[in-house]
């Protein structure tokens, strides 16, 4: 997978029976195996999640409600991702600073993650920006 920040489309398959959505590694998908999921839920509109970068493969999503996740690059370069469709995400490359933001009352955000929580390392701008 690239070192890239990208908007990823998961197929949604509709029947009469309803509607299915499957989260599953391969290339039109998740791009990593996923070691951990957790979600975020009540957070207060004012408050801000993450404010930090990993040394894992994440993928964010909403599944429900609206969040929008900001990506600092290491250039300084910002760039905003309205999370809003329950079959859209962003894929985080590792060692990519992000925030979570403007979260709806309803919202509930699915986080993905190549890496435990025990094996995943955590990193501020300065660090990012700084780094070789």
């Amino acid at each position: 997978m690239s070192g890239e920040i990208k908007q990823i489309e998961i197929p949604i398959f509709k029947d009469n029976r309803g509607q299915l959505l499957a989260i599953e590694q391969n290339e039109n998908n998740l791009p990593f195996l996923p070691a951990r999921v957790f979600y975020l839920m009540g957070v207060p509109n004012s408050q801000k999640r993450a404010g930090h970068a990993v040394d894992s493969e994440l993928f964010v999503m909403a599944l429900k409600g609206t969040v929008t996740l900001i990506n600092t690059a290491k250039s300084g370069k910002v760039s905003n991702w309205k999370l809003s469709k329950i079959n859209v995400g962003v894929y985080v490359p590792p060692f990519h600073y992000i925030e979570l933001v403007d979260f709806s009352a309803d919202a509930i955000v699915a986080v993905y993650a190549a890496k435990k929580f025990e094996d995943t390392h955590y990193f501020s701008l300065d660090e990012i920006q700084n780094r070789p």
